[in-house]
């Protein structure tokens, strides 16, 4: 969304730029512009400029050390599983290992079955 922002944005810029270069808009008559080779000449000449933009817009990813980024990712995982694990743990004799071991009250599993089977 932000790039389709940016291409409206840059629009006219980029117009001007080709203007200031010598290229100018073709004169074209209504009945010339609704020819189907026109149609089909102008859309690809969209395409080729998307491609062309795309690629210059990938190029900084050119520069960047792929075995790093790897590197640094991996790093990244094992130190958050790390913590996860760590966070989780608890020893066995504490409260929070024995929450899911505790029963409901009687009152409140009776409770329970009444709202379901009402429902």
């Amino acid at each position: 969304m932000v790039s389709d922002v940016a291409g409206v944005g840059t629009a006219g810029v980029v117009e001007t730029f080709v203007f200031r270069l010598g290229i100018k808009p073709p004169n074209l008559k209504p009945a010339q512009a609704d020819l189907k080779s026109t149609r089909w000449t102008s859309s690809l000449g969209r395409a080729i400029g998307v491609c062309f933009g795309c690629f210059i817009g990938m190029f900084p990813l050119l520069l960047f050390d792929a075995d790093e980024i790897h590197q640094h990712a991996k790093e990244e995982t094992e130190k958050h599983q790390s913590e996860h694990a760590t966070e989780t743990s608890a020893p066995m004799d504490s409260p929070e290992s024995n929450v899911l071991s505790q029963r409901m009250p009687q009152e409140s599993i009776s409770s329970t079955k009444t709202s379901t089977s009402s429902s």
